[in-house]
């Protein structure tokens, strides 16, 4: 649950360091969840707040009022939270305060989410495959739209099944497949991308300088002192 909290000094600068690594739309995504469980919604927001921060209290009064703020909590960490990264959910995790269960993130979100909608589109292939024998116009547009709707109901209930039995056997975290997890976790994987080709750059740049200092000290002449205070080459 989102819970009002606070956060020792040191930890506060290790989740900032480990969200700076994420991409764009996780980032925004962590930001707002750690806002949520800092601040509370009895906290009144400074004049400096943005907007986002005046309008937290607000959503938060509205979601309690109509007694759906504990939904909004759930689906926020586990629908939300378990379509991360791997990275992004164990700080994630971490600002939860489930550091060590963050597995919970993927093992929850592919049992209560992934697998029924694995299901649905298993629904809406056989929805189009009944549809295709309505009219012989619509008998390709329909076979085409259901066996695609059944191969990625296929491919999505086999990676959510991994995900589920890994998660709770070996307690490790896995983004799902979907196209709202390639959406949010594009920029992280882009930048993760970058970031691996600029290290691989500069590791090349650093061999490279290295190689190039051998090769001189290999030709460059050696002077070697006699006891008589004369120098051979």
């Amino acid at each position: 649950m989102i819970m009002a909290g606070k956060y020792p000094s040191e930890d506060s600068t290790a989740i900032d360091a480990l969200i700076a690594k994420s991409g764009i739309i996780n980032r925004q995504i962590l930001k707002f969840y750690r806002y949520m469980r800092s601040s509370g919604s009895r906290k009144i927001p400074s004049s400096n707040a943005s907007r986002l921060e005046r309008m937290h209290p607000i959503v938060r009064r509205f979601l309690a009022a109509i007694r759906i703020n504990t939904l909004a909590d759930l689906l926020y960490t586990y629908y939300l939270g378990g379509s991360l990264t791997r990275q992004d959910q164990l700080t994630f995790a971490k600002i939860h305060g489930m550091e060590h269960r963050a597995y919970l993130l993927t093992g929850f979100n592919a049992l209560c989410c992934g697998i029924p909608t694995a299901a649905m589109y298993f629904l809406v292939g056989e929805g189009f495959q009944i549809l295709s024998r309505v009219h012989s116009l619509t008998e390709l547009p329909a076979l085409f739209v259901g066996n695609t709707s059944f191969g990625i109901g296929g491919i999505s209930l086999v990676v959510d099944l991994f995900r589920m039995f890994d998660a709770f056997w070996n307690k490790r975290c896995w983004a799902p497949f979907g196209f709202l997890p390639a959406f949010i976790n594009f920029p992280t994987y882009l930048k993760i991308g970058w970031n691996r080709i600029k290290t691989g750059r500069t590791a090349k740049g650093a061999c490279e300088k290295i190689r190039a200092d051998t090769r001189l000290m290999g030709t460059a002449p050696t002077r070697i002192f006699t006891g008589q205070g004369n120098t051979h080459e």
